[in-house]
């Protein structure tokens, strides 16, 4: 063995021996917190193998066959490593199980449709800036109309997978996309081409000149609903307005306190004028924001506003219901509480009443002390259920603190 093949054997074992202490200390990967920590690992270790494997081979190759028990020796300690290797790959698949149901990946959007989502960097590249890449040429080919789904094909390099349209690189997939998702490259690089053509087809159906033609037919439809049902809402509580404020005489009177009169007839009939006004113009407000997201979502670029202005509605709702929901055990509680310091008080008040009447007797205690006796209990006994309910925090009890905050805030600004 020559001098240069020694110093060169000895250095890529110091290399692989800086490695495992630096990078893993012994040989072992730790669930980091982020992906990208993870990864980097995953390639250190990847690195290092291929070192200690590569270093293994070519002593190997540097024994004559005359020194057969040498290289059983180095033919141990290679399927040794291998071993190791593949015992090592189940504790990280493992690790990366875990760390899969907490990690969220950047979806890759088409016109708003989820093509599929990057996990892992490319180099330099993060995952964020690797997904809007990929969209960004997908949706520039598509806008310049140069956009074939059969130019999409893939090409297998040394380090990835690429798929090509035409000559341009869309993208491509590393090892690492390839371990995240549990396939070979070859089926990643596959799964996503079919993806974007399924997802441009249906691109180019909803985006069709019949569709279209049929949307915009919609939406003339949805228009002429919403200006009618406005139009005819709009008449009827104008007529309701007047057959009210018409008849008002018979139940409308002056507010008088004492001599001074605060508001008389006619006032009250403008106030209640106004007041009808106010809510024509409320249930037609009511109208417009449950037309709107209909017509909104007609064509696929506003579906997301309708969705929105839906959401404006059903979440506070569901938020509202979900916490009902959760209040009943604590609703009972305090209705049971409710209960037994009303029945408890109901009772006193029946002994007290007796004490008063004469009708039962307490040695020592006098009638005339029952009425303030039982006030006083009565009192302590309110105290007693309130400070029993309170820490139930009552929605009610919310509402009020938050009122209470909202008249602080306004008495400061003002």
């Amino acid at each position: 063995m020559s001098g240069f093949t020694m110093i060169k054997k000895y250095f890529f074992a110091l290399f692989t021996l800086a490695f495992h202490v630096f990078v893993f200390g012994q040989d072992s990967l730790q669930l980091d917190k982020s992906t990208n920590d993870y990864m980097f690992k995953l390639d250190s270790l990847n690195i290092s193998d291929s070192l200690d494997q590569a270093l293994l081979l070519e002593e190997l190759n540097l024994l004559s066959d005359a020194n057969q028990q040498e290289k059983d020796k180095l033919q141990a300690k290679l399927d040794s490593l291998t071993l190791v290797k593949e015992l090592r790959n189940l504790k990280l698949k493992s690790e990366a199980d875990s760390l899969r149901l907490v990690t969220v990946g950047y979806p890759v959007l088409f016109f708003g449709d989820t093509l599929f989502s990057v996990y892992t960097k490319l180099g330099p590249i993060k995952p964020a800036e690797r997904a809007k890449r990929i969209q960004q040429k997908l949706e520039s080919l598509v806008e310049a109309n140069d956009f074939y789904a059969d130019s999409l094909h893939i090409e297998d390099v040394e380090e990835t997978v690429d798929l090509y349209h035409g000559q341009e690189i869309i993208f491509s997939v590393s090892d690492k996309d390839a371990f995240w998702l549990e396939q070979s490259k070859i089926e990643l690089a596959n799964s996503y081409q079919t993806v974007i053509s399924t997802s441009y087809a249906r691109y180019l159906e909803i985006h069709s000149l019949r569709n279209v033609l049929k949307r915009i037919g919609f939406l003339l439809l949805a228009l002429f609903g919403l200006v009618l049902t406005i139009y005819f809402v709009n008449r009827g509580l104008k007529w309701s307005s007047a057959k009210l404020v018409e008849k008002s005489d018979k139940f409308v009177r002056p507010i008088k306190v004492k001599n001074l009169e605060l508001l008389t007839v006619d006032r009250e009939k403008q106030l209640i004028h106004w007041l009808l006004r106010v809510f024509r113009i409320v249930v037609i407000l009511i109208v417009l924001y449950i037309f709107l997201p209909i017509i909104f979502s007609i064509f696929p670029a506003t579906e997301s506003l309708a969705r929105n202005l839906i959401g404006y509605i059903t979440t506070p709702l569901k938020n509202f219901g979900i916490g009902f929901i959760n209040f009943i055990p604590e609703l009972i509680s305090i209705t049971v509480i409710i209960l037994i310091t009303r029945y408890f008080i109901r009772a006193l008040r029946l002994i007290a009443t007796e004490i008063a009447t004469g009708k039962l007797e307490i040695k020592g205690f006098y009638a005339d002390w029952a009425k303030p006796t039982f006030n006083l209990v009565k009192g302590l006994l309110y105290a007693v259920a309130f400070i029993m309910i309170f820490p139930y925090r009552s929605p009610f009890l919310n509402l009020i603190h938050i009122l209470i905050e909202v008249g602080i805030q306004i008495d400061n600004i003002f």
